[in-house]
């Protein structure tokens, strides 16, 4: 749903975190994280290394912020590991 209401590509919903999203708005910017496994420190970068803000339809929004209330603020989308997720598919 969140790429349906964001239009966003792949790798910028995989490191979308709760921090992102305020006031009906989501902002895609740059971040660094370290993987799990201890690997080192990896850097997303927006597509043009540019941040930007993706407005929320209000009903999403008000639904992503009750979500963000009710798991305390500190889930992102991440794979088993806890790592960003690097694939997506659709089941039929």
């Amino acid at each position: 749903m969140f790429f349906l209401v964001t239009a966003c590509r792949e790798k910028e919903v995989a490191h979308a975190q709760w921090d992102d999203i305020k006031d009906c708005k989501y902002t895609i910017r740059k971040k660094e994280f370290k993987y799990s496994n201890g690997a080192g420190w990896k850097v997303f970068r927006p597509k043009n290394h540019e941040t930007r803000t993706i407005p929320l339809k209000s009903r999403t929004g008000r639904d992503v912020e009750r979500t963000q209330e009710e798991l305390g603020h500190q889930v992102d989308i991440s794979n088993e590991q806890g790592d960003p997720e690097g694939h997506f598919s659709a089941e039929a």
